[in-house]
């Protein structure tokens, strides 16, 4: 799994992001995934962006087997804030561009769903096509008239 991140503006010199990835968040009670570097279903961490260059992270997940559902996806959620930053006690003005704020417009949770591969089809979606023909008959496997 591998999200990007971009605080998008070249003039902040550092912003620091905390996130929280949530693995197969519907499942709570016997996730089929866990992240390697806790072995946990969820994962908090923090990252510097630096200037407006993007910042790429990637965590490794692992899958706990047996896995019985395999037609369901694994559903992630990855939810960023801020990093508070104190305020030092000066007589002079801040400067506010140590304190950056998140856009009103820019969602602040971010959903995806993994699949596990299967033969389904490009939407991901199996229906099976058995059709089953029922008759009765007697016990001597004679049909009975319609």
């Amino acid at each position: 799994m591998s999200f990007t991140l971009s605080n998008g503006n070249k003039n902040l010199k550092n912003i620091t992001v905390k996130y929280t990835v949530e693995a197969d968040m519907e499942r709570r009670r016997s996730p089929r995934v866990r992240f390697l570097k806790n072995n946990d279903d969820t994962y908090t961490g923090s990252l510097n962006l630096l200037s407006s260059k993007s910042t790429c992270h990637k965590l490794k997940l692992i899958v706990v087997a047996p896995v019985r559902d395999k037609l369901e996806p694994v559903v992630f959620s990855l939810n960023m804030s801020l990093h508070k930053q104190n305020l030092k006690p000066r007589r002079s003005l801040q400067n506010l561009d140590s304190f950056p704020i998140l856009s009103q417009e820019q969602q602040l949770t971010q959903r995806a769903e993994v699949n596990f591969q299967k033969e389904c089809g490009s939407d991901n979606k199996c229906s099976s096509n058995l059709l089953l023909k029922a008759h009765f008959v007697d016990n001597e496997d004679k049909p009975y008239p319609r």
